[in-house]
């Protein structure tokens, strides 16, 4: 099952680019997602905008509804590069996912990437259907919530967004690490070399009393007499 996810995906002006953004897009709207697509940074910003004004005038601002759950973008784009636009968008909505297809020789350009990093996506080219595929269904995250035994079918017919999704494998690394120092904690507490030099005398103690050598006193008769025997003067 595959929820709905609006994307806005800008392909490139060459005609062999246009074909790979085609196949894409056809690979993508397969998965049932639905597609914008521009080929210039340009075209671009102005659908985003046009589209994140419509949802900011329709819906609860607090809800944080993002008009595309993805934005795919090349790094080189006519007319705006995707670094740019990454940034003009980011700079109008800090929580719109932003997914951006580069080449490895394109990021001696190390400063912007740096500074967009913890909010961008990186996707080196060249890539196929199915990394991109995986990339914008969070196929990673996906993998992760599995290993930490929980039902991905369940969270993926909740229809979580990106954002949601991350936060949410945040809050179960944590509870996983309190678990983990809890667990930890109880064991050592559990252990005969941690018990405290009071408890450790006090047992050590109790052996040596119970030695028969070591208490004379329980060694000596005891000497008991009835109250109708009788003694030596009753007798005189």
């Amino acid at each position: 099952m595959h929820y709905i996810t609006r994307i806005d995906f800008v392909g490139y002006s060459a005609e062999a680019d246009r074909d790979t953004a085609l196949s894409y897009r056809t690979a993508i709207e397969n998965r049932n997602h639905q597609v914008s697509t521009t080929d210039n940074g340009e075209d671009c910003l102005r659908i985003y905008r046009e589209e994140f004004n419509k949802v900011t005038s329709t819906t609860d601002p607090t809800e944080h509804i993002q008009p595309f759950d993805a934005v795919v973008l090349d790094y080189e784009m006519p007319k705006i590069n995707g670094m740019e636009v990454a940034k003009q968008i980011l700079t109008v909505n800090p929580r719109q996912r932003i997914i951006l297809a580069t080449y490895v020789k394109e990021e001696v350009s190390i400063e912007p990437l740096n500074q967009l990093k913890q909010v961008v996506e990186l996707l080196q080219k060249p890539f196929g259907e199915d990394s991109l595929m995986d990339t914008i269904e969070d196929k990673e995250i996906y993998s992760e919530l599995q290993k930490l035994d929980m039902k991905t079918q369940d969270i993926k017919a909740a229809n979580f967004r990106h954002e949601q999704l991350k936060q949410l494998i945040e809050i179960l690394r944590k509870l996983q690490l309190y678990h983990l120092f809890d667990y930890t904690k109880k064991q050592t507490r559990k252990s005969p070399a941690n018990r405290s030099p009071k408890h450790r005398l006090s047992g050590q103690t109790k052996r040596k009393s119970n030695h028969p050598g070591l208490r004379k006193q329980d060694a000596q008769p005891v000497h008991c007499r009835s109250h109708n025997q009788a003694t030596p003067t009753d007798a005189i």
